[in-house]
């Protein structure tokens, strides 16, 4: 999953599909799967007028109508990326993991998962 703010102030999320670099391998730009944007100044306003109340984010993405979104490399000023593993690590064996690698004799392992995320689904072809 990627967000891509762009230097006209918009923020895209969508997952990561193809990208293109140059002769110079320069990103030349890189294809979204389900894209969505981010209603930024919305957000700001709801987040102001809120005060000390909580403000969901996920409310101000909208979807792009549109089964994919091309964003020229050149118009990129950051990209966020997110990892999201299709099945839930488990505790045990993410802990047997570090032990090993760490070779160590006590760690404190808690995972944690993100609060309100719901990764997007793919559509079906």
């Amino acid at each position: 999953m990627l967000d891509i703010l762009i230097s006209n102030g918009t923020l895209y999320q969508g997952i990561s599909f193809q990208y293109f670099l140059d002769s110079d391998s320069k990103l030349a730009g890189i294809i979204l799967k389900n894209p969505r944007r981010f209603l930024r100044e919305q957000f700001a306003t709801a987040r102001s007028e809120a005060k000390d109340q909580e403000v969901n984010k996920e409310d101000f993405w909208r979807p792009i109508p549109s089964e994919s979104l091309f964003i020229m490399g050149s118009s990129i000023l950051n990209i966020n990326i997110n990892y999201v593993p299709k099945l839930p690590l488990e505790e045990d064996v993410l802990r047997k993991f570090i032990k090993q690698a760490l070779d160590s004799q006590q760690i404190k392992i808690s995972i944690e998962s993100p609060a309100q995320f719901e990764p997007p689904t793919e559509p079906n072809p």
